[in-house]
């Protein structure tokens, strides 16, 4: 069985780490568990992105109507 390095694991996570960051999320600011956006389009959202460890809001929009 092969067992890779510990330093080249730890590399590879990073560069997936380096890739994510910056994405960002819509979560429907409801009492419901998040769903679709196509479930309530006309709900308030928060955006999110992704820091590398956590979702960060980075702010409020009031629905997912195209700009």
């Amino acid at each position: 069985m092969y067992e890779e390095p510990l330093e080249e694991w730890a590399r590879r996570r990073e560069e997936r780490r380096a890739q994510s960051k910056g994405k960002l999320r819509a979560v429907p600011l409801t009492s419901s568990p998040h769903r679709g956006a196509h479930v309530e389009p006309d709900a308030p959202r928060a955006i999110e992105e992704w820091d590398g460890l956590r979702w960060v809001t980075i702010g409020l929009v009031d629905d997912l109507t195209p700009v």
